[in-house]
């Protein structure tokens, strides 16, 4: 005791720091969100800001300690976001809008993963490293399509084309750079045993992951039939625990944990492809998304700022190759937007706002981590992949600006409303 008060002890220290830990993640994912609506930029580049303040500018927690947690992290954030993703996956809506968007798909994907290949293989990755970063940037970021009232001066059809783009090449992104990891740790030339530990790895997580699925969606059905109280937390949960049966089998628990939310979000309308009938019907209701919600925003708001943290601000050679990487994005998405609508019937100005595009977000900083976790590069990526962001935020930025001035001019070039030629 000292003046009548208790001696704080090394726990309660670490309970406090833990509290405030908590605190600070709060605060900032708010803060971030805050930025990102008062300015239009995305609100994951704030948080990566604040995380570089916090931790490298002030040094209030050590580097080499949030490394050791590297991989711990991205478990919990990898099987979040593909979780998420697989949520966000409409499948009915996928078939019926594929066909008309998959050449742009293809070609702003297959155009982003090449010429990030070729630029970091020049400048001195080998083939396996340059495959990884081109694959782990190759996504378009679902972050850039909340852009307020932008959206509304495109073509509906062309908002579903970017919307697409995003639902499917982020996730898509990741799932390239685990298969790519499992090569990286065989380190071995064997192509037999590569694609056998592959297909073996991902099976495993397609098969559990759908099992999990179609035996939880009648069980939420029911739980959402009887009105039982926060039903949709036991979802998460549920994710967790396949996350861990997946990987200590042998299999892909972030494969397992995007094939469980496709499922759930999809799970009725294979039911009913399958003609099983059943009284008790699942929806993912306002409810369970606002909580799914809610629970990204934690975790995403941790996560990029400990993303920030990891960065090395002095760190020159990493944040000018990641410059060069996002031009080449920029580049990329120009040649590969323009070429595939090049016969298209879209109109001009909604093709230079899908050109415009190019932000690179979760999909990229969650690669980063897995890569960084892995062991598979240097921790010096991160602040690659932080300049990465950043270019193509900025850029995004600009295009936007030049996009609201074709728009306007456009605008003004068109007759008058209820004008008739003369």
């Amino acid at each position: 005791m000292v003046n009548g008060l208790p001696i704080m002890t090394a726990d309660a220290l670490s309970l406090n720091y833990f509290m405030i830990g908590v605190a600070a993640i709060l605060i900032t994912g708010f803060i971030g969100r805050a930025l990102a609506k008062r300015t239009g930029i995305t609100h994951i580049l704030w948080l990566m800001v604040l995380g570089i303040i916090i931790i490298p500018v002030f040094g209030l927690f050590s580097r080499g300690t949030f490394l050791a947690l590297m991989p711990d992290v991205a478990s919990v954030v990898i099987t979040i976001v593909l979780f998420n993703f697989g949520l966000g996956l409409n499948a009915h809506k996928l078939i019926k809008q594929i066909s008309v968007s998959s050449l742009l798909l293809s070609a702003n994907f297959i155009a982003s993963v090449l010429l990030v290949f070729i630029v970091t293989h020049f400048i001195g990755y080998n083939y396996l490293d340059s495959a990884l970063i081109g694959f782990a940037v190759g996504g378009t970021s679902a972050v850039i399509l909340p852009f307020g009232s932008i959206s509304r001066l495109v073509d509906e059809k062309t908002n579903i084309l970017l919307n697409l783009e995003a639902m499917i090449t982020e996730p898509l992104s990741v799932i390239f750079v685990l298969i790519l990891i499992v090569v990286a740790a065989l380190n071995t030339t064997n192509m037999e045993l590569i694609l056998t530990t592959i297909v073996g790895q991902f099976s495993t997580a397609i098969v559990l992951g759908a099992l999990f699925g179609f035996a939880w969606v009648p069980l939420m059905a029911f739980m959402q039939h009887h009105k039982y109280e926060y039903s949709y937390v036991s979802s998460l949960a549920v994710v967790f625990i396949l996350y861990i049966v997946t990987q200590d089998i042998g299999g892909s628990g972030p494969m397992a944990a995007l094939i469980f939310g496709l499922l759930i979000a999809n799970g009725e309308g294979l039911y009913h492809l399958l003609k099983y009938k059943h009284n008790k019907y699942f929806t993912l209701n306002r409810e369970s998304r606002y909580f799914n919600d809610l629970i990204s925003f934690i975790t995403t708001s941790a996560f990029f700022v400990y993303f920030g943290g990891l960065v090395i601000p002095q760190d020159i050679y990493s944040l000018v190759v990641g410059v060069a990487i996002g031009l080449t994005i920029i580049i990329a998405r120009q040649i590969g937007t323009w070429t595939s609508l090049a016969r298209s019937s879209t109109p001009k100005v909604d093709k230079f706002f899908l050109s415009s595009m190019m932000t690179r977000g979760t999909g990229a900083a969650v690669s980063a981590a897995l890569l960084v976790a892995y062991n598979v590069f240097n921790p010096s990526l991160i602040t690659v992949f932080f300049s990465i962001i950043l270019v193509t935020v900025f850029i995004n930025g600009v295009m936007f600006a030049r996009f609201n001035a074709i728009y306007k001019r456009l605008k003004q070039q068109e007759p008058p409303s209820g004008s008739q030629a003369q």
